[in-house]
């Protein structure tokens, strides 16, 4: 495929409270839009790691549902960054207003600076490659098909 029409990337994180703490997890879903069909670019999930010694340790000190929003984000920007044509243009799809404000300095982490840190640096990285990179907020549990496909 030589040019793309546009790739449609859905982000969501999550966490779940249990009785030994907290597991949090993250997913993306990258969909290529081309002459009128749809194929499947990427499907990436994973947890949310609070260990400095685990090898996908990001900077987050917790796994909550706003770690593994940013995890995702940090992913989508990463991936698309390193795996997608510049000239394609992207709309990344997401739920958390916070993660986003992260990605782009207009919030200030208080907790988890590391993985802040990390988000904005994978964001600026990939905002300075693409060529049309544009952010739309979703709502969640809305019927939005893309958003409840990565609803982990």
């Amino acid at each position: 495929i030589s040019s793309a029409t546009h790739v449609n990337v859905f982000v969501d994180g999550s966490a779940l409270r249990l009785h030994r703490g907290c597991e949090g997890g993250w997913a993306l879903l990258a969909l290529l839009s081309y002459d009128s069909r749809l194929f499947l670019l990427a499907f990436l999930y994973g947890r949310v790691q609070t260990s400095p010694k685990h090898r996908e340790y990001l900077g987050a000190d917790t796994a909550t549902n706003n770690t593994g929003e940013a995890t995702t984000q940090w992913g989508t920007h990463r991936w698309a960054g390193s795996r997608l044509p510049p000239d394609w243009p992207l709309l990344l799809e997401y739920d958390s207003i916070r993660a986003t404000a992260l990605a782009t300095g207009e919030y200030a982490a208080r907790t988890n600076i590391g993985l802040a840190s990390r988000l904005r640096g994978a964001r600026a990285s990939h905002v300075a490659k693409r060529s049309a990179l544009a952010e739309q907020h979703v709502r969640g549990h809305s019927g939005n098909v893309g958003n409840e496909l990565v609803d982990t």
